[in-house]
C-alpha cells in the first residue's frame, strides 16, 4: 500500500469545520479531541446521530472541568 500523498490524509481540515470537532479542539484537551475523533469515525460509518450527541456532551463535560 502506497503512502498517502495528500497533505491531509485523515481529513482533519474537513473535521475542523464540524462543530463537534471544533469544540473539542477549542478545549485543548487531548482526551476530548481523541474521543470526538473516534466518535466521528464511528458516525461516518453508521450515521447514528446518538454518536454525535455523545461527542458533544462529553466535550461539554470536559470543558466544564
Amino acid at each position: 500500500m502506497a503512502a498517502s500523498t495528500s497533505p491531509d490524509p485523515r481529513g482533519f481540515r474537513a473535521a475542523r469545520r464540524q462543530p463537534d470537532f471544533r469544540r473539542a479542539l477549542d478545549t485543548g484537551d487531548a482526551h476530548a479531541i481523541k474521543f470526538t475523533d473516534t466518535l466521528s469515525d464511528a458516525y461516518a460509518r453508521s450515521g447514528d446521530p446518538v454518536l454525535r450527541a455523545v461527542a458533544a456532551r462529553s466535550v461539554e463535560q470536559i470543558a466544564a472541568d
